[in-house]
């Protein structure tokens, strides 16, 4: 299953989106497609609310459409994240529960802050919680985040540390975003060295302050990879700003390794290759 999706603004009213996203299926002449096992990470923090909010929930609910007709034995499950994150409906056949996916994405309501890894870590848990004797096994993953801003507090700067908090909200999405892109069942350990602008995925690494050392936490070791494609879409995101569009392309299956790309320098994101638009997507 391919998934495509493209953003754009309503001409005259910057506040409406349209957004499309279709599911075409792969096959040749030897087999059909593959089922696909599809984690949609939907952002309902406050500034979604209104028109954003009803364009997604139209969005998602047309996608869900496409892939019933083009993929009937695929399955989806809603994640919703805010300050936290909800796993709103776990893998669903998409053939018999439609309705009950497009009930979960309809019931959404928005508010709370922008917290991207709280999404992903639960993207993280629904794929890697299939069973290897799970007959679906072998169905190929995506994962689709949603974002309309800044992750975390929504600010990378301010007064009472909410830059630290923001900068380790996106390090920390991109941490999920690595060991969601690794093989299938093979072991991860990221990079407690690795940082977002100087800061630190606390998702997953500790602090030595007598050293001023990062260390991966023991849980955060050895972690199975989900071998999924990682999309991000954003909604509507602030114009010129490097940053996110970095979070976004390290987060996604457009940089599998998830790493600062050195070449571009830093700032140096302003380039078609990280789509620095206000509906940008990887």
């Amino acid at each position: 299953l391919l998934v495509n999706k493209t953003v754009s603004a309503v001409e005259g009213n910057p506040n409406r989106f349209v957004i499309n996203m279709t599911a075409e299926a792969k096959s040749n002449i030897v087999e059909t497609s593959v089922p696909c096992d599809i984690v949609l990470v939907l952002d309902v923090s406050g500034s979604m609310a209104g028109n954003k909010l009803t364009d997604l929930k139209n969005a998602v609910n047309g996608f869900l459409d496409t892939i019933l007709q083009n993929s009937p034995d695929s399955r989806v499950s809603i994640v919703s994240y805010s300050n936290g994150a909800n796993v709103n409906a776990y893998l669903t056949d998409i053939s018999d529960g439609i309705d009950r996916l497009k009930g979960v994405v309809n019931n959404l309501s928005a508010g709370g802050g922008t917290y991207s890894n709280k999404g992903l870590e639960q993207a993280y848990y629904v794929l890697n919680g299939i069973s290897n004797s799970d007959p679906m096994y072998d169905n190929s993953r995506a994962v689709v985040l949603f974002t309309d801003g800044i992750p975390g507090s929504g600010s990378w700067s301010g007064l009472f540390g909410e830059d630290a908090e923001t900068h380790e909200c996106a390090q920390s999405s991109i941490y999920w975003g690595q060991v969601l892109k690794a093989p299938k069942g093979s072991p991860v350990n990221v990079d407690a060295a690795d940082s977002f602008y100087g800061h630190h995925g606390m998702d997953f690494v500790t602090r030595d302050w007598l050293w001023q050392s990062y260390w991966l936490r023991d849980n955060r070791k050895n972690m199975p990879g989900c071998g999924a494609t990682v999309y991000t879409v954003g909604l509507g995101l602030p114009q010129n700003d490097v940053k996110i569009n970095e979070y976004m392309y390290r987060t996604s299956s457009s940089r599998p390794d998830g790493t600062h790309v050195v070449e571009w320098g830093n700032g140096g994101y302003y380039d078609n290759r990280t789509r620095n638009i206000p509906d940008g997507y990887y």
